[in-house]
C-alpha cells in the first residue's frame, strides 16, 4: 500500500537477527501477514545500540538507551496481506502474537520502534496523527531516547489541534 521498498522481496541485514511472527492461512497455504520482533536483551548484548534497526532512522541516547532497549521488543516490518486487509481477524491475531511475544520474554517492559504514517495522507492528518500521539500517549520520562535524524514539520494550516482534538464540547 505505498508503504516499504515496493519490491516483491523485501529483506535487510537486520531480518538476520530478528525473530519473525509469521500468521499463516492452512486452508490456502499463504501467508496472511507478519511482523519482526527484535529481542531487545538478546540484541543489545551482541550488537548494542547500533544492532536495532530504528537507529538506522533515529540517533538514540546511548547514556539512557542502556536502561531500556535490553527490556524492550521492537516492532516493525509489519504488514497484512491485501486479500486480508478488509477483515478484521488477521489484525488481531497478529496482536494476539505480539501479547504472547511481551509473555515469552518477561524481561520485555516496553514495544518500541518506528512507525510509518503513509505519504497518501495529506499534510494536515499526519500532523494531527503525530500531534496526537505526542499530546496524549506521549512517555515524558523517555522522550530524550531518541532523536530524528529528519524531525517532522508540522502542517496544521493555523488550526489549534488541541481544540479540534476535544472531547469537550461547549454546545
Amino acid at each position: 500500500a505505498g508503504e516499504g521498498t515496493n519490491t516483491p522481496l523485501d529483506l535487510d541485514e537486520f531480518d538476520n537477527t530478528y525473530k519473525h511472527l509469521l500468521l499463516w492461512d492452512e486452508d490456502k497455504q499463504q501467508l496472511v501477514g507478519a511482523y519482526r520482533l527484535g529481542i531487545g536483551e538478546e540484541i543489545y548484548a551482541k550488537h548494542g545500540v547500533d544492532g536495532f534497526y530504528a537507529n538506522t532512522l533515529f540517533r538514540y541516547n546511548k547514556n539512557k538507551a542502556g536502561s531500556v532497549l535490553p527490556h524492550a521488543i521492537e516492532l516493525g516490518r509489519s504488514f497484512v496481506a491485501n486479500d486480508y486487509q478488509r477483515e478484521a481477524l488477521p489484525l488481531m491475531l497478529l496482536i494476539k502474537g505480539l501479547m504472547f511475544s511481551v509473555v515469552k520474554y518477561p524481561n520485555c517492559r516496553y514495544l518500541v520502534g518506528p512507525v510509518s504514517i503513509s505519504n497518501w495522507y495529506p499534510d494536515f492528518y499526519k500532523s494531527m496523527m503525530v500531534h496526537y500521539a505526542l499530546e496524549l500517549h506521549n512517555a515524558p520520562e523517555l522522550a530524550d531516547l531518541v532523536q530524528a535524524t529528519t524531525p517532522f514539520t508540522p502542517n496544521t494550516f493555523r488550526c489549534e489541534l488541541d481544540a479540534l482534538l476535544s472531547k469537550k464540547s461547549d454546545t
